[in-house]
């Protein structure tokens, strides 16, 4: 039996800044998306892949040309940044 733990949402200055400047459709998305993160942290269905040289630092698919990245411990996800595929991983600031 797998144990689902609800875990909070939150989300840094630099990740409200990125999402302001997006479109709403894809706002919603990743609303959508963030909220599944915090029932379920594995789920497959959002191609979930860990970051190449960060701890502990994830990135998902948002409506297939978005990407979020994030971060989670045993009771939050932590939002990090939103932008275009081409652009989110450009000097990319956590």
């Amino acid at each position: 039996m797998t144990l689902l733990i609800k875990r909070n949402l939150l989300s840094t200055s630099r990740f409200r800044k990125d999402i302001k400047s997006i479109d709403k459709l894809i706002q919603l998305e990743a609303f959508d998306v963030a909220t599944i993160l915090c029932s379920d942290i594995s789920s497959p269905s959002h191609k979930i892949k860990k970051l190449t040289g960060y701890k502990k630092i994830y990135r998902v698919v948002v409506l297939k040309d978005y990407r979020m990245i994030y971060t989670y411990t045993e009771t939050e996800i932590i939002l990090l940044r939103i932008a275009h595929r081409k652009e989110i991983y450009k000097n990319l600031e956590i």
